[in-house]
């Protein structure tokens, strides 16, 4: 079987998105699939260091779309770790809770 948090590929409904809160990583949507379907992948990318860089690089950048460019090439790995985190939580989970289509789902 095919690992990763968002494993099982299509057709499967998400176990979290009831489509009203988004949340924290305490609570509604985001609290849900942070400590259920996308554990590992939250895991994955909470013991790396490189990913709590790229994590910071974003947040400096401010959505400066070069910026970001930089921190993926710069942090690639952590890129990689934190797109499955993000994607497993906005496009697998959340979508509806989280409004994944402005996470480019």
């Amino acid at each position: 079987a095919e690992g990763g948090a968002n494993a099982g590929g299509g057709g499967g409904a998400p176990t979290c998105d009831d489509g009203k809160v988004c949340g924290t990583v305490q609570s509604g949507c985001l609290g849900c699939a942070v400590s259920g379907p996308c554990a590992d992948a939250m895991a994955a990318c909470d013991n790396s260091g490189e990913c709590a860089d790229f994590e910071t690089c974003l947040t400096n950048c401010r959505g400066n779309t070069l910026c970001n460019d930089m921190c993926v090439s710069t942090y690639a790995t952590g890129a990689s770790l934190y797109t499955e985190a993000a994607s497993c939580i906005y496009c697998s989970e959340c979508y509806l809770s989280c409004n994944g289509a402005s996470f480019g789902c």
